[in-house]
């Protein structure tokens, strides 16, 4: 079935573990996760730092005013992990001078939440003389930087050969195919029977390459599933990339690029992940507030049929299908799905999923909403924008995009009148 899961980096998941052997879909994964913050969240709420040292895969997230960081040499990444300690020690002064203790109470609009991907964990164990200087490192980072804004999703083949210490901080777990039952629970905090009983498959009983190929168990807290990511294709990283803002000219002191950017605002209302019921069954979904960065993750539920895995390989290519048109992108659906659930349109997930798949057909006052929805979320600058991605035609298209954007701004001139009204 397809559907979303979402989670909150604020006030939910601190920090995030995926697990697998190589191509078996976890830098996949990730750019999801990535794609769905850039896509929600602007630069100066924001910032990705990743820790690559594998090649050329994330070169194209240089130039780019989410990216904080990019290390794609080995060389590159001890440099940038002695950054963020200097990062996390600046927001540690910052957040002192200010008398407030938690990243989430400053209100100085200067500190972005930082995301920071470690795409192979043993890289960072060959850049450092021990493995003990290495789980050090970690365990500081990652239990200090959630005061200070600064979350980690840690990539690596197998977690069995690291330490307990620094994977207690782990509150979120995606773990592919692994091939001995006793490697279970240190890739997902729970041993292979607790898995079972809570309705998933264990990661040494999926299927290995090719055919299990992004089929991952999920372990957050008490929720427990088994999901088929899609692929994110070459065209639609592309096209994703494409539209994240690049990064301005900065002045010498401007570091981080963050001049003349909005101050971001975030909330402390505790908040648990969004997930379609049938995910977890008798969990009541909630939703994370509107400003608390997001984490969105397309996936296809897998459930165990009597222990018959190759059902699980079935590829769900109907539910999955190419991403060739702005109709069909997949960060559109997903935009279009929170506006559904943040309007109230629909309470379910799963079913605005759905609606959001046939949105095409959606009724013209629906569509002028979503483009208002884009607006005010400042996804787009201005009525024009708002319009192409709502109706799907381009600037000047004739007489549809010129009634939708008369639609549009007559709907929002009506808006201060129809407050002034109820406010009276």
């Amino acid at each position: 079935r397809a559907s979303l899961s979402c989670g909150a980096l604020v006030n939910d998941i601190n920090h995030i573990a995926v697990t697998g052997q190589s191509d078996m879909g976890k830098d996949n994964v990730v750019r999801s996760m990535l794609f769905s913050l850039t896509a929600l969240h602007r630069p100066s709420e924001v910032q990705v730092c990743i820790l690559d040292g594998k090649g050329l895969d994330f070169s194209d997230w240089l130039p780019k005013a989410h990216t904080w960081r990019v290390a794609r040499r080995p060389e590159e990444i001890k440099p940038a992990m002695e950054a963020l300690t200097e990062e996390r020690e600046r927001r540690f002064g910052i957040l002192d001078k200010a008398g407030v203790k938690k990243w989430e109470k400053y209100t100085g609009g200067d500190l972005p939440l930082l995301v920071v991907y470690i795409s192979e964990l043993s890289l960072l164990a060959d850049a450092l003389p021990t493995r003990a200087a290495l789980e050090q490192w970690l365990n500081s980072e990652l239990a200090a930087g959630r005061a200070f804004g600064i979350r980690f999703i840690v990539g690596t083949q197998n977690l069995s050969n690291y330490g307990t210490r620094w994977r207690s901080q782990i509150s979120c777990f995606l773990a592919t195919f692994q091939p001995d039952a006793s490697q279970d629970a240190p890739n997902t905090g729970l041993d292979t029977k607790q898995i079972r009983e809570r309705g998933a498959i264990p990661p040494s009983q999926l299927p290995g390459a090719p055919i299990g190929k992004g089929v991952f168990t999920l372990a957050c807290g008490g929720m427990v599933a088994t999901l088929r990511f899609p692929l994110v294709t070459d065209e639609e990283i592309a096209a994703r990339l494409h539209r994240m803002p690049d990064r301005v000219e900065q002045v010498d002191d401007d570091e981080f690029g963050l001049f003349g950017m909005e101050a971001p605002a975030f909330t402390s209302t505790p908040t648990v992940p969004v997930v379609a019921p049938e995910q977890a069954p008798g969990l009541v979904p909630q939703r994370a507030p509107e400003s608390a960065p997001k984490v969105v993750m397309p996936s296809s539920v897998v459930a165990p049929v009597s222990g018959e895995m190759a059902r699980v390989a079935e590829p769900a290519t109907a539910a999955t299908p190419p991403v060739a048109t702005p109709a069909d992108d997949l960060v559109e659906r997903t935009s279009y799905s929170l506006f559904l659930i943040e309007t109230q349109r629909e309470r379910d997930l799963g079913a605005a999923v759905a609606r959001a798949g046939a949105r095409a057909s959606a009724p013209e006052e629906e569509r002028a909403a979503y483009a208002i929805y884009l607006i005010d979320k400042k996804q787009v600058d201005g009525v024009s924008r708002a319009v192409e991605r709502a109706w799907h035609v381009k600037r000047g298209g004739g007489s549809t995009f010129k009634n939708a954007k008369a639609l549009v701004e007559t709907l929002m001139a009506q808006r201060p009148a129809v407050q002034t009204t109820t406010a009276a």
